[in-house]
């Protein structure tokens, strides 16, 4: 039974780690969204995650574990940014020149 205990808190860590970095990644997503600057979501999430660890919420492991998982979602935030930011440049690009070529 202990054994079955120690499984159930630490799935439930985990998955609830997980939780939250998808939801300070969205927070940050919509904010920098909302800011017009896709790009600043991944270092809203950074500057979120290390005030939390700052505010000495890092001495715990579910902090631990969501700072981490944090981390990877900044990563991945990072390049989908990157991806918006150059489809919406190539939007610009291509509309600038059907208004021009249509004169």
């Amino acid at each position: 039974m202990p054994l079955l205990e120690i499984l159930l808190t630490a799935l439930a860590m985990t998955l609830g780690s997980l939780l939250l970095a998808a939801l300070l990644c969205s927070l940050a997503w919509w904010i920098a969204l909302r800011a017009h600057h896709p790009r600043w979501s991944a270092g809203l999430l950074v500057m979120m995650v290390g005030s939390a660890w700052l505010a000495s919420l890092g001495h715990s492991e579910f902090a631990k574990m969501a700072t981490v998982f944090a981390v990877v979602g900044a990563g991945l935030l990072f390049l989908v940014s990157r991806e918006v930011s150059d489809a919406d440049a190539h939007r610009d690009i291509l509309t600038d020149k059907h208004k021009t070529s249509g004169r």
